[in-house]
């Protein structure tokens, strides 16, 4: 494509591109084309007049952009609240209690000096369950006492009742093997003589009856007399078979029964006897063990007690909250700078009303000392620097802006892609102003003086390297340049590299042109 361009510097002209009242350019423009149908020429002050008013207006068919230096400022605006210094938060943390009734209260928005009262609380049920406890912790004191001194007596106890099952046993095998080895065969044996004696004098009983008999038959004795020895001695025959026979049933009895049951019974006592010692044994070791645990149970018991009692007196003492410092009381506590439950917390804080452990009843802050909260996207996070100059305008209308700079920005993340800035002010602050209050907070992200700025239309996308370029306008042609871009306003581009202060570029595609 060949095409033919003169350019004159002609005039200087004011261009504004951010609104500031500082922000000047000198650009000038004087194009004449030599063009087969003999078009037009624009006059360099209509083409100036046309970008500064409407950057758009660069956009159109036939039109070049000269690259001079010009400044650029870019401002990032960042709502947020003012916030006090110096706030104390008031709020419950007991250690036992849970009910905190609201007796008395001050008012939202008092002010206070450190040390008065701000709520008491209701404080008669804590006071009576103070005075329970520290009668049953006497009791658990004295029930100690008393454990510790039946220890020992049950020990001595156990230890009689173990030495008496020990002897027990050892008689009972004493026993066992005296009836073993003696009794048992005596009282066979002793059985054995009975029925023999028995049957002896029986026999000796019949023998002498039979010699009397023989004998009466040839003496010379009275019938009298006869029948008086014969009738004496058939009575001792019968009493001799009737022990004969009573002796038949104490032997049948003896080895039978009396015996068995003996060996049973004796069987049975040693057993008895040896689970007598183990019982006593157990006893003196289990018992024993038994009444040293329920000792240091009741030990912890009262050890629990005593840690409660010292909770409650703890709690006792949040029975009236006090100021932690000089300031204004404000019902609640304060969120990023904002009182979002303030209406809520006004509500709920009223005598007769509970509040809930753990959370913040009020804050005491001091008006006197304010910075300003607010959130920056994490995109803004290296354009924003400490110390960098703020302006906060307050939302209060027909307030003057503040004057301050940047304290401090958050490390980390506050919320999702939010960082938290704290805004220190330079300048003194309105009496009127006092925390919670709104505003907007303006601070400068970038700026430069001599910046070289090109319409956005006049950079174009390389779709095969993905890079960006100009159409470079010389004498005898137009070449591809590639540039680096910087920031973007108000439809104007930054070219950091590949352009410089002079040159001439094409508001149009020249490829699309050629096409």
């Amino acid at each position: 494509m060949n095409r033919a361009f003169t350019f004159t510097v002609a005039v200087v002209a004011f261009v504004s591109f951010s609104s500031d009242p500082w922000l000047y350019a000198k650009e000038t423009l004087q194009t004449e084309a030599a063009i087969e149908n003999n078009s037009e020429s624009v006059s360099p002050s209509e083409a100036n007049n046309t970008r500064d008013e409407d950057p758009d207006a660069d956009e159109g068919s036939g039109k070049t952009f000269e690259v001079l230096p010009k400044p650029i400022r870019i401002e990032a605006t960042l709502e947020g609240a003012f916030v006090a210094k110096k706030a104390k938060e008031v709020s419950l943390h007991p250690e036992q209690w849970s009910t905190f009734k609201i007796e008395e209260v001050v008012a939202h928005g008092t002010k206070v000096q450190k040390g008065e009262t701000l709520v008491r609380f209701e404080s008669k049920d804590l006071l009576d369950d103070l005075a329970d406890l520290e009668i049953e912790l006497h009791l658990s004191e004295q029930k100690i006492v008393r454990s510790e001194q039946e220890i020992p007596q049950k020990e001595r106890a156990l230890e009689r009742q173990l030495a008496d099952a020990e002897e027990f046993l050892r008689r009972s095998e004493e026993d066992y093997r005296t009836y073993k080895e003696t009794e048992r065969e005596q009282s066979i044996d002793s059985a054995n003589m009975s029925l023999k004696m028995s049957k002896f004098y029986l026999d000796y009983y019949r023998d002498e009856l039979e010699q009397l008999e023989k004998m009466y038959e040839a003496d010379d004795l009275t019938e009298e007399t006869e029948e008086i020895v014969l009738r004496r001695q058939r009575f001792m025959v019968e009493q001799g078979e009737f022990y004969y026979e009573l002796s038949k049933y104490s032997y049948n009895k003896m080895l039978g029964v009396i015996i068995p049951r003996r060996d049973r019974d004796i069987e049975e006592s040693l057993e008895d006897s040896k689970q007598r010692l183990d019982r006593a044994q157990t006893a003196n070791q289990v018992n024993l063990n038994i009444a040293r645990y329920e000792l240091e149970e009741q030990k912890r018991e009262r050890k629990k007690s005593v840690e409660k009692h010292v909770r409650l007196l703890a709690d006792k003492s949040l029975m009236t909250l006090k100021a932690p410092a000089a300031g204004i009381v404000f019902y609640g506590e304060s969120v990023d700078g904002k009182w979002s439950k303030l209406a809520e917390m006004r509500k709920k804080i009223h005598p007769g009303k509970s509040v809930d452990k753990g959370s913040v009843i009020m804050t005491v802050v001091d008006p006197s000392s304010l910075y300003f909260v607010s959130k920056i996207d994490e995109k803004l996070l290296i354009s924003i620097q400490q110390k960098q100059s703020v302006e906060v305008q307050p939302t209060v209308e027909g307030s003057e802006p503040l004057d301050g700079m940047v304290a401090s920005i958050s490390a980390i993340p506050i919320a999702d892609g939010k960082f938290e800035a704290r805004i220190a002010f330079t300048s003194q602050l309105p009496d009127w102003l006092v925390p919670g209050m709104s505003g907007k907070a303006t601070v400068v992200t970038y700026q430069k003086e001599d910046a070289l700025l090109v319409p956005e239309n006049a950079v174009h996308e390389d779709e095969r390297t993905g890079g960006e370029f100009v159409w470079l306008v010389s004498d005898e042609d137009v070449q591809k340049v590639v540039v680096k871009t910087g920031k973007k306003k108000n439809k104007r581009v930054e070219i950091i590299s590949g352009l410089t202060a002079g040159d001439i570029i094409s508001l149009e595609d020249e490829e699309k042109q050629q096409e």
